[in-house]
């Protein structure tokens, strides 16, 4: 009982998994003729993805699926770390779904796919907190869940935002002044027992 690790069983996935966004694209005119002729016969995970592919510009297939969803599109740019915590990577990478920002009621996630209930549901259950999503490109999504959920390089600290404090942060866990590794721990008192704490 209680137990959060346990996610609802997802049916199969069919591919393209945002259908929708053919409509939703064509009406806003964001891809005409052969273009969109091609999409139609697209077997591609993506729709959003491959319309970029074949020359739609990133932001105007995001702002059209973003208003065809009913949803704002995502700043991926100001996201916060910390909302990581709330949602287990495996399940971010199986929804596509990136954290955002957590309070203590809500948690808004970018997604690839705003429209999906399941995921909605999956996501919202984990989390302990109420989704609100925000769309995202897929491709987008996917860079960001590396640099969030793996940030071991400094290259993804800096694609996360996390900016020049956090990553000092970061490297002062790894590197101590005096060359050891590890959290740096006060110095013992000539009173204090030998033995030393673990934290």
């Amino acid at each position: 009982m209680g137990n959060r690790r346990a996610t609802p069983t997802p049916g199969a996935v069919r591919f393209p998994r945002d259908a929708w966004a053919l409509g939703a694209l064509e009406r806003a005119r964001v891809v005409e003729g052969e273009a969109l002729e091609g999409l139609r016969g697209e077997e591609a995970e993506w729709i959003a993805t491959a319309a970029v592919r074949r020359g739609a510009a990133p932001e105007a297939v995001a702002a059209a699926l973003a208003k065809a969803a009913h949803v704002g599109v995502a700043r991926l740019d100001e996201l916060d770390p910390a909302a990581a915590h709330f949602v287990p990577e495996n399940v971010a990478r199986q929804y596509v779904a990136l954290p955002l920002t957590a309070t203590n009621r809500t948690i808004r996630i970018a997604s690839a796919n705003p429209t999906d209930l399941h995921a909605e549901q999956a996501l919202g259950f984990v989390a302990g907190r109420q989704v609100e999503f925000q769309y995202a490109l897929p491709e987008e999504i996917l860079q960001r869940l590396d640099a969030v959920y793996r940030p071991e390089r400094p290259i993804d600290r800096l694609l996360i935002g996390l900016g020049t404090r956090a990553g000092l942060v970061a490297e002062g866990d790894a590197r101590t002044p005096g060359g050891s590794t590890g959290a740096e721990t006060p110095a013992a008192s000539p009173r204090d027992s030998p033995t030393h704490s673990i934290h």
